[in-house]
């Protein structure tokens, strides 16, 4: 018996079963990921003793096993396996991770993260693999959370309702995180209308504080602020593209297929590719700014491990590119610690720069397709929005550092070298909405 007959038996054989069994998993993902988030809350946001640290991991474990199972199951469930493994490939990718990782701890007392950090000779290498473990958590409970979607289209409800209610749900769940007692350092826990104000500033992009954010927050406090700044960024981008590709096609929210069906089917701008687009693009930037920034901190600056500096670099990169204004010096970025460290103002000013842009600019200027385009046919030029973007944007840039400099030259860029000077004023300019 050939495989095609044999796969063709058993798809007769399951298919009665089929739509059962799917529909229980979703039922049971449902509860899994819900029951995982509630354990990654109160395994973060509580003080925890040894024994209850254990309970909290095997829940954890135990979800990596249901998880794992289930894909294994819709793989055994599909019609068309090759093309379900092509369509999941990233899914299935964190299953494998999983799998590697609940061998290597059954087996050998130790999972693929802790191995590779132990080799490299990184301190608290079970510590950073608990956090890899949850993150992929995190990663798989999103994928559960954005099946959800199909319902909300079923809904049909106005894109600007849709609008208010991610950012209620951003802003609320960050107020109850904040409010968790591992959020900060002080005794207690955030009062809550400070953390709500708190969440509201970092998921709205604003940053505006009322408490000194290095040293009110924990290091756990400090990545819900980051994540909060990460989330609302994307969000406000990810609408903002939205509602720009609805007037430029000038077609209902409910015929928005239409758009996928004129733009064509690998460009960017199609809805099935544009999300993803907006996150690989943002984490490329921040992470080409985080690296930068790494290397330019001063030696005077003194971090406390690896660890920290490198957090330092990603934070100020994810608070820049975001145009959120978030710093973890008191002062912000007048603080003596980098007060002149003129490399790191140079980082943060194009981080900004660019983050203030359309995500479509972005794409315009530095996607490989458009520059490959442009190389190729030298009469293919920048479109008419990405010129109105950028010219625009950098004639705001130069009048406001022209202006800054003209004016401050006397007090606040007195003494001051011309390329110190022309640094800050530019600095200046650009920070005008951020903090």
């Amino acid at each position: 018996m050939s495989w095609q007959s044999f796969r063709e038996n058993v798809n007769l054989a399951i298919y009665d079963g089929k739509e059962t069994a799917i529909l229980s998993l979703r039922v049971m993902s449902f509860g899994v990921s819900v029951a995982a988030v509630i354990t990654l809350v109160y395994f973060y946001g509580f003080p925890i003793d040894d024994a209850t640290k254990g309970n909290l991991l095997s829940i954890i474990k135990f979800s990596f096993f249901f998880y794992v199972t289930r894909y294994l199951v819709r793989l055994f469930y599909s019609f068309e396996p090759r093309r379900f493994i092509k369509e999941a490939w990233f899914e299935g990718l964190l299953m494998l991770l999983l799998l590697v990782d609940g061998v290597g701890d059954i087996f050998f007392g130790m999972t693929l993260e802790g191995a590779i950090f132990q080799r490299l000779g990184v301190q608290s290498s079970t510590h950073l693999s608990i956090v890899f473990i949850q993150i992929y958590i995190l990663i798989i409970t999103a994928f559960e959370i954005g099946k959800v979607s199909s319902f909300i289209r079923r809904l049909k409800l106005n894109p600007a309702v849709i609008f208010v209610l991610v950012f209620t749900t951003l802003i609320l769940g960050g107020t109850l995180l904040l409010s968790l007692p591992e959020m900060t350092i002080m005794a207690g826990q955030m009062p809550f209308i400070d953390a709500l104000f708190t969440s509201t500033s970092a998921s709205c992009v604003t940053g505006l504080i009322v408490v000194d954010t290095p040293i009110y927050f924990s290091e756990k406090g400090l990545v819900v602020i980051m994540g909060l700044i990460k989330l609302g960024g994307l969000a406000i981008i990810s609408f903002g593209v939205y509602f720009a590709l609805i007037s430029q096609f000038g077609v209902g929210i409910t015929k928005h297929s239409i758009i996928d069906d004129f733009v064509h089917e690998d460009s960017v701008l199609s809805s099935k590719g544009l999300f993803g687009n907006i996150i690989a693009w943002s984490i490329a930037i921040e992470l080409t700014g985080s690296i930068l920034m790494y290397f330019s901190w001063d030696d005077g600056i003194a971090f406390a491990s690896q660890g920290e500096k490198i957090f330092s670099s990603v934070f100020h990169s994810v608070s820049a590119f975001n145009n959120a204004g978030f710093t973890l010096f008191t002062d912000g970025i007048y603080n003596e610690a980098v007060r002149y460290n003129y490399m790191i103002h140079v980082w943060i000013t194009l981080l900004v720069f660019f983050g203030a842009l359309s995500f479509i600019a972005i794409l315009d200027l530095f996607s490989f397709k458009s520059l490959k385009v442009r190389g190729k046919l030298s009469w293919v030029k920048l479109s008419f929005g990405t010129k109105v973007s950028l010219y625009f944007s950098s004639t705001l840039v130069i009048l406001g550092a022209v202006a800054f400099y003209i004016l401050e030259s006397d007090n606040v860029l007195s003494g001051q070298s011309t390329t110190s000077s022309v640094v800050t004023s530019i600095f200046q300019s650009v920070s005008r909405t951020s903090g």
